[in-house]
């Protein structure tokens, strides 16, 4: 679902589900803040750039399969992972990029 690639300064993060348009699902949300913090914690990337497998989309947004929209008491809690994604965007003391242009958050 998710590729963490570091090669020099550049961390590399894909969102790799290029046939659903990558979608962002509650699990591909709390990876890419995991790797957005793995990506701030290594001393040798210097940017770190997200983006989607396939050619298509970088992201189709939220995942709505899988019950999401089913079980919304039952799937309050892991729904946090969007705020902790941003949360460690914001708090990356590195530049952040979606896109080919490189901008510091």
């Amino acid at each position: 679902m998710l590729r963490y690639e570091s090669e020099g300064p550049r961390a590399v993060v894909t969102i790799d589900d290029p046939e659903r348009h990558n979608p962002l699902s509650n699990e591909a949300m709390a990876g890419l803040a995991d790797a957005v913090a793995r990506a701030a914690a290594d001393e040798g990337v210097r940017v770190v750039v997200i983006t989607g497998a396939g050619d298509k989309a970088f992201s189709a947004g939220g995942d709505l399969s899988g019950g999401f929209m089913d079980t919304p008491i039952g799937q309050h809690g892991p729904r946090g992972a969007l705020a902790d994604l941003f949360r460690n965007l914001r708090r990356c003391p590195k530049p952040t990029s979606g896109s080919s242009t490189i901008c510091s958050a």
